[in-house]
């Protein structure tokens, strides 16, 4: 007599090591598992990552599952054993992953021979990134970036020199992955609004 197995039961399956809403600043790896007496691992389905090497414990199945992709990210998982029976299909909430680091460039207008202006003087930052925030630029030197504006993936701020005075700024971003990007300085300024004052001594009206 043949013995026969009736399994109608579907494989149960899990993904783990993925946050929801998360920014991660490389590659992020993860893990599969599907539980059943009748898998094997070429009924898997797995979309969003590449699968390593699979490992069986009794009727539980694990194997490492890597995403790479720069962008925004979801981890997909179907299981079917070798009965035929399928699982519910699941997926990871939406993650991302950014490996670039901000570009920042900045120009000044306002300047003569580069370094003296008789009126205000306006730095104006630009701030490519996918994932930056004005809270991560850092500014030593007294300049004030207010007033930012975003289009896709770039932000735009301006901060202006009105008063008399030598400056010297830089500034440097750093996105909400923790990439910090390139740093731009201003080289030293000189803002002199203030008319020459004339005055004449030692001559008397009319000798």
């Amino acid at each position: 007599m043949t013995d026969v197995s009736i399994d109608k039961t579907a494989p149960t399956v899990g993904i783990t090591g993925f946050s929801d809403g998360k920014i991660y600043p490389g590659n992020v790896t993860g893990q599969v598992k599907v539980v059943d007496r009748h898998f094997n691992p070429s009924g898997a389905r797995i979309g969003g990552a590449s699968v390593g090497e699979w490992v069986q414990n009794g009727d539980v199945w694990t194997a490492p599952v890597i995403a790479t992709f720069e962008g925004n990210n979801t981890v997909t998982l179907t299981a079917t054993d070798v009965v035929g029976n399928v699982s519910k299909g699941i997926s990871t909430g939406s993650f991302i992953i950014d490996k670039t680091a901000p570009k920042v460039t900045m120009n000044l207008t306002g300047l003569v021979n580069g370094k003296y202006s008789n009126n205000q003087v306006v730095a104006n930052l630009v701030v490519e990134d996918a994932n930056f925030d004005p809270s991560g630029l850092k500014v030593t030197g007294g300049a004030n970036f207010s007033g930012w504006s975003r289009t896709g993936n770039v932000w735009r701020s301006s901060a202006v020199f009105g008063a008399d005075g030598v400056y010297n700024f830089s500034a440097t971003a750093t996105d909400k992955a923790g990439h910090v990007g390139n740093t731009v300085s201003s080289n030293e300024f000189i803002v002199d609004r203030t008319k020459p004052q004339i005055s004449i001594s030692g001559v008397q009206n009319g000798v």
